[in-house]
This record gives C-alpha cells, sequence and structure tokens, in this order.
C-alpha cells in the first residue's frame, strides 16, 4: 500500500518518543481517579495516602492526557493510510479487546450478582456499538455501573470519525486558522461547563459526545502539524508549559472548564506530548493501556461488590486493585493480539491460494 508522509516525518524519527509510557501513566491515573474517588467520597476511608493520591489525579486527569496523545497518533494515522485502511486499522484495535472484555463482564455479572443472560442481553447488544449502558436494575451493584469507563472509548470512536473527515483540510491550512480553532475548541468547552451548570440533566448527553472534550485531541492533531518545531524546541516547550501549569496549580488560581480546569488541562496536553520528545526512545514491548481502560473497572467492581476496599488496609486493597487490573489487561492483550494474528495469518495464505 502506498501510503502518505508529510514533511515533518522526512526529517525527524518521529518513533523516537516516550509516548507509551506516558499512555500507560494516563491509564493508571484514570485508575487511580477512579478507585480513590470510591475511597475517599463514597466510602470515607480515613487515609491521607488516598486523599493525596486524589489531589494528584485531580490535578493531572488521564483522560486528558489520553485525548491529547490520540489526537497526535491518530492525525499521523490519517497521513499514513488510506481512509479505508484507517477505519480498517482502528476497528481491528478497538473491537476485538472490547468484545472480550463484554464475554467477560457478563459472565462476571451473571455470576457475581446473579443476573440472567436474557436480562443482560440489551447491555450486551449495545456493547456491539461501544455505548456506556447500565441496565437500572443493576445501579444498586457494587458502583452502579457495569463499566463506568467505557464513555472515554465512545467518544473517542467520534474523535476518530472527525480526524478521518477533517484532517486532509486541517494540515493545509496556516497556524493562524488552526488557532482559531482551537479557541472554538476551548469555547465548546466552556460553553459545555455553563450549559450543565444551568441544566444539570444535560450532562447525562454532554459527557457521551466528543463537544467537551475535543480541545484536547485537537492540540494533538495540531502538534502533530506542526511536529518539526514541537520536536526541535521540545524541551523548551515542555518546560515553559510546566511552569505556567505548576503556577496555576500550586496557586490555586481559579480555573473554569469542563470535566476539569481548561488552562491547566491545555498546559497538560502540551507537556505530556513535548516531554514525549524530550528524553529520546522509550517504548514498551506491547501496549495494554487500552485494556486497562475496559478491565479494571470489573476489578473495581468487584472490590466493592467484596467489600474489600473497607476490609483491606488501604495501601493493601490498592495495590492489589492495580496488580490484579494490570494482569488481567496484558493477558487480555497478549490473547487478542494472538487471535488477531492467526486471523491474518490464515486471512494471508487463503487470499494467496486463491490467487
Amino acid at each position: 500500500m502506498k501510503t502518505m508522509m508529510i514533511k515533518s516525518e522526512k526529517n525527524t524519527n518521529i518513533t523516537d518518543n516516550s509516548l507509551d509510557i506516558m499512555r500507560i501513566l494516563a491509564a493508571f491515573f484514570v485508575m487511580l481517579l477512579h478507585y480513590t474517588g470510591y475511597c475517599v467520597n463514597v466510602f470515607h476511608i480515613d487515609s491521607s495516602l488516598m486523599q493525596s493520591i486524589r489531589v494528584v489525579t485531580e490535578h493531572i486527569p488521564g483522560v486528558v492526557i489520553f485525548f491529547a496523545i490520540s489526537g497526535f497518533l491518530t492525525s499521523r494515522t490519517c497521513s499514513r493510510l488510506s481512509f479505508k485502511a484507517f477505519f480498517f486499522n482502528r476497528a481491528v484495535r478497538i473491537l476485538p479487546p472490547l468484545y472480550l472484555c463484554t464475554i467477560i463482564n457478563a459472565c462476571f455479572i451473571i455470576v457475581v450478582a446473579g443476573v440472567s443472560f436474557w436480562n443482560l442481553l440489551p447491555w450486551i447488544i449495545m456493547q456491539i456499538f461501544g455505548v456506556a449502558f447500565t441496565p437500572g436494575f443493576l445501579s444498586g451493584f457494587a458502583t452502579g455501573s457495569i463499566n463506568g469507563a467505557l464513555w472515554t472509548i465512545f467518544v473517542q470512536i467520534q474523535l476518530y470519525f472527525l480526524c478521518a473527515f477533517v484532517w486532509k483540510y486541517l494540515k493545509k491550512i496556516s497556524n493562524a486558522k488552526a488557532a482559531l480553532i482551537f479557541l472554538a475548541s476551548v469555547a465548546l468547552n466552556i460553553i459545555s461547563k455553563i450549559i450543565v451548570l444551568r441544566f444539570p440533566i444535560a450532562d447525562k448527553y454532554l459527557s457521551r459526545t466528543f463537544f467537551p472534550y475535543f480541545v484536547w485531541f485537537y492540540i494533538g492533531m495540531v502538534m502533530y502539524k506542526n511536529f518539526s518545531f514541537v520536536s526541535e524546541h521540545a524541551r523548551t516547550i515542555s518546560a515553559i508549559s510546566l511552569l505556567g501549569w505548576g503556577s496555576i496549580v500550586f496557586t490555586s488560581i481559579s480555573d473554569f472548564g469542563y470535566y476539569t480546569g481548561i488552562i491547566t488541562s491545555t498546559l497538560l496536553s502540551v507537556i505530556v506530548i513535548a516531554l514525549s520528545y524530550s528524553f529520546g526512545r522509550f517504548r514498551v514491548r506491547f501496549d495494554f493501556t487500552y485494556e486497562l481502560f475496559l478491565y479494571h473497572w470489573i476489578v473495581l467492581n468487584y472490590f466493592i461488590h467484596k467489600e474489600l476496599i473497607q476490609r483491606l488496609d488501604p495501601l493493601l486493597s490498592l495495590f492489589g486493585f492495580l496488580m490484579v487490573s494490570g494482569i488481567i489487561s496484558i493477558i487480555a492483550h497478549i490473547v487478542i493480539s494472538r487471535i488477531i494474528d492467526f486471523c491474518s495469518i490464515k486471512y494471508q495464505m487463503a487470499h494467496e491460494k486463491k490467487n
């Protein structure tokens, strides 16, 4: 397949980065945010450690990091692959892990919560489309959500479609026009917050759309568009952005925005990508961050259902939650990777035999 290479990749090795590490950190920050949320805000566990971790995860939201990196990498994928190949690539990456997780989660709910398969069937059908949904009769089970992290995947799918359609135009426009689009994305975030403050019920619908989160994804897109400049000045960009971010965080300056403060989250998006190109190549053997997003909620439901958060020492329960989530995610990633590789080999063999 003939691919396109934008000017920024001709002179710089774009793979010399630490984005894998940043994605893993983002996933763990999301896990910590969810876990400490129940420890501190729901069960009121008296632990300075949990409270400190909670504060850190609120200032460094993993979802923001996730969307910024995704915007950067998705833009690169759109540049390298055809329209059809891009969607095939995304479908192979998203759907098989989601469907395996759905099977495991369904078995978990049926066995642990005592729900029949037929009652759970509407939820299973919704998972085919990656839509976050919890039947009303499970609202009292554990967290009250079968998979409370799935909304990020649903939003991500929307952003994939958006990027696929607009990237070819975005990469050609001037930076001045790109800046105007950025201001519009900031406005979308702030307007979303204002709407939710005035009409709280709207949050249920807005939170499932890409509108409030587009600003962080877009920052990743713009940084890829200007990759030559970003890679050349990565450390300077990181230092300046860190200084600005720290000035707001440590002085408790008011920062308004949907989901999190718009100024600190914007700076954090820049920091993550710039830092990834500041210290050379650090890659992991395989990327299981998607699986961490999918499976940690099942583990969280188990811990809450069995009251492990209340019964165990806070540090022990946290360590157990992270370890179990990580192990399950790695195993699931390996299983899905081998299934995909097997199917790919069989397809190639059949295709060669046919020709």
